[in-house]
């Protein structure tokens, strides 16, 4: 009876690899195909100085230049100056300025963009003291290549190449022409503005 058992197992099993069914589960060599997904997260990289100096040129001069920031990663604090041209002594008008390159940012999204934004301690402006004289800060604007000056931007990522964008302002010099005197120069301190980065 036991073989005879073994016998009907042999069989049946025969029979199923022979059978055109299940003919792949019984042969020697077997392929399986297994699909694949990586999951890429999205990332933004923002690159900036934490500290920047404006230096206006000497009224009684014409000294003018550029500024050209640029950094790498290990540079953590490039802490860049800009020499601006002089304005028309005396101070009594406002003055635009734009830093070049001062910040940079690596990244991707769903969107392949991200917006930048700034903003300084009210809204778009804030402003640097000295002994009760100030200086208003105004217009506070980024921009990008050919992407038009704003307060907000949408920048095209490029993945870990970098993208650097520039910051534009405009000095109110009204305090630094006192007909009642007391203006004085030196370091107009204490304003600040913020850039924030988001993924699209």
């Amino acid at each position: 009876m036991k073989k005879l058992l073994k016998f009907m197992g042999a069989a049946v099993v025969a029979a199923a690899c022979i059978s055109p069914v299940n003919h792949d589960a019984c042969a020697a060599s077997q392929t399986g195909t297994t699909t694949l997904t990586v999951t890429v997260p999205p990332y933004v990289v923002l690159y900036y100085p934490t500290s920047l100096k404006v230096i206006l040129a000497d009224a009684g001069s014409t000294k003018t230049s550029t500024a050209d920031v640029s950094w790498t990663e290990t540079d953590t604090d490039p802490n860049p100056a800009l020499t601006v041209s002089p304005f028309t002594a005396p101070y009594s008008a406002t003055k635009a300025l734009t830093v070049p390159k001062i910040w940079a940012i690596r990244g991707i999204s769903a969107s392949g963009s991200a917006t930048v934004a700034i903003a300084g301690t009210s809204s778009q402006t804030t402003t640097v003291t000295n002994s009760g004289n100030n200086i208003l800060i105004s217009g506070l604007s980024v921009s990008s290549g050919s992407v038009a000056s704003n307060s907000s931007i949408s920048v095209p990522l490029t993945g870990m190449t970098p993208v650097y964008g520039n910051v534009g302002m405009t000095l109110n010099m009204a305090d630094l022409n006192s007909t009642s005197g007391g203006v004085i120069s030196g370091d107009y301190t204490g304003g600040q503005y913020s850039i924030t980065v988001t993924v699209n």
